[in-house]
């Protein structure tokens, strides 16, 4: 790896027919501050993703985005998520520009996987920022700022850390709009050319009017952990 003092050019590499896959597990809970009292209910969700690149062009990358497996734990009982057996077509270009050209990235915290490199070398503290619009309905536009952080090992792989944070979801003419602060870490290989591993706090605050009770509202608060890995490439 050259010297990040002098800036250091990030790009994503692909390869024909090369298979990425990750596991998905979002932590949390979902309060409820209701006028008789507060209400609390625990998140567990696991999900194993597989990326097939399909095809390699001169610009742009075509992969299949698979999601082999997506489950719920409530009560101690497990139960598939809609999620689950979903498949996805996108594009990417080097820089990580993405287009779905069917299907969605089907998690929470992708935005942070998703990250989109600028044209020019970055040295350690340089930051950028990325606009992005979900494709969840309503979808809800997001701005997140990156900072290139420094260099770290993972699993034995040189990587570049970019800490990630989320500084306006909109959504829209959505009621309710929720306040988000969401922070995180991303690591990009470079000789992969692939993000290996994402870890993202979130919290989210709304409020819900009460039924049967006009002009109480309720305040709902998520807190999740969304942590993403590479684990297998072949």
């Amino acid at each position: 790896m050259a010297d990040p003092a002098a800036g250091l050019p990030f790009q994503y590499r692909f390869q024909a027919d090369q298979v990425l896959v990750y596991t998905v597990t979002v932590r949390g809970k979902v309060e409820v501050q209701m006028p008789d009292g507060l209400r609390s209910n625990p998140i567990q969700i696991d999900m194993r993703i597989v990326q097939r690149t399909l095809e390699v062009g001169p610009r742009l990358a075509t992969m299949a985005l698979t999601i082999e497996s997506a489950r719920v734990t409530q009560d101690g009982e497990t139960a598939p998520l809609p999620e689950e057996g979903q498949r996805s077509m996108l594009t990417i270009d080097r820089r990580g520009v993405i287009e779905f050209i069917s299907g969605s990235s089907g998690w929470q915290g992708s935005e942070f996987a998703q990250m989109q490199f600028p044209e020019h070398p970055l040295r350690i503290g340089d930051s950028w920022v990325q606009e992005a619009v979900t494709r969840s309905e309503p979808p809800v536009r997001t701005r997140t700022r990156y900072t290139f952080a420094g260099l770290t090992t993972f699993k034995g792989r040189s990587c570049a850390a970019f800490e990630a944070e989320l500084l306006l979801a909109d959504g829209g003419n959505a009621p309710g709009q929720p306040g988000a602060v969401s922070k995180g870490r991303t690591l990009f290989d470079p000789d992969l050319g692939q993000v290996v591993s994402t870890e993202a706090d979130s919290r989210f605050t709304f409020q819900i009017p009460v039924p049967d009770q006009p002009g109480i509202l309720a305040t709902t608060t998520t807190t999740i952990r969304t942590v993403m890995q590479m684990v297998e490439t072949h």
